[in-house]
């Protein structure tokens, strides 16, 4: 491991410069949804278990991400995969949906707008890798974004979800 170069003088302030005018324009950064700005922090949040499918009816919760104080999470592109036997287009609905717990009223909940009741899974971990959204979606510090599924006629099998984006700077202004 290096050690961080101690600066003095006229280094020191020249960095010390660099550091504040970065700050002062990161809420400058133009088109955060798009492109990820320089101080942002990848995220790869995925179902460390798969998730056996459940009986017909019961929604189960396949991963769950919560966006770290201080952060807005921007999803970028999603997986939402079935592993066994043959998934018939409408086997099973997947959603994703934001401060959800199953079974628990809230009334902070909400589904993500495009991402509820998708009728075949999404996205891959081994051919085509994550969907990526048209739009990424954007969720404020604290959210917890739920994967889940519902079953309705699919086979025995396994379940994985992945939330693939970036982590930003929560700017309270806005």
């Amino acid at each position: 491991m290096t050690r961080p170069q101690l600066l003095t003088g006229a280094s020191a302030t020249r960095a010390a410069d660099a550091l504040r005018d970065q700050r002062l324009n990161q809420a400058y950064w133009p088109y955060v949804h798009v492109f990820p700005p320089p101080d942002s922090i990848p995220v790869h949040a995925i179902t460390l278990t798969p998730v056996a499918v459940p009986a017909v009816g019961v929604q189960v919760q396949v991963l769950q991400y919560k966006v770290p104080s201080g952060f807005s999470f921007i999803l970028t592109g999603i997986v939402q995969q079935y592993q066994g036997g043959t998934f018939v287009f409408g086997d099973g609905l997947w959603t994703v949906d934001r401060n959800t717990p199953i079974g628990v009223a809230s009334v902070q909940a909400s589904p993500v707008q495009g991402l509820v009741s998708l009728p075949t899974p999404i996205g891959s971990f081994q051919v085509t890798g994550p969907w990526v959204l048209p739009r990424a979606y954007e969720f404020a510090p604290l959210d917890v974004l739920r994967s889940k599924f519902t079953e309705v006629s699919a086979p025995a099998g396994l379940l994985v979800s992945g939330f693939f984006g970036y982590l930003v700077p929560w700017d309270e202004t806005e």
